[in-house]
């Protein structure tokens, strides 16, 4: 399914932290997937974003909270949390609250 299908302006996601239990360690974020045992390290903006999920947001307000953190175009900012949105869905790390 095409990320656009998945992700819009308005989607509200949030971190699934039922299955993951993570610690801070320097500046990464290790995540242990409690189904699997799999470790995954977040560093630099994929950490900021994490922290972000914490509570549900937009998409739409994530990509501005980014924005406002970096030096990046929108179209860029845009493709790349969409992206990692994916990426963390596909792996069950985040949940969508509304499409």
């Amino acid at each position: 399914m095409p990320i656009s299908q998945l992700f819009g302006p308005n989607t509200l996601v949030q971190r699934n932290d039922s299955r993951f239990v993570s610690s801070i360690v320097n500046d990464e974020v290790i995540l242990m997937d409690i189904k699997t045992g799999n470790y995954i390290a977040l560093k630099t903006v994929a950490h900021v974003v994490w922290d972000i999920l914490v509570k549900p947001i937009t998409v739409s307000a994530l990509i501005a909270q980014i924005l406002e953190e970096y030096e990046v175009s929108e179209q860029e900012a845009t493709a790349d949390i969409m992206d990692f949105l994916k990426q963390l869905l596909d792996q069950d790390m985040i949940r969508v609250l509304t499409n």
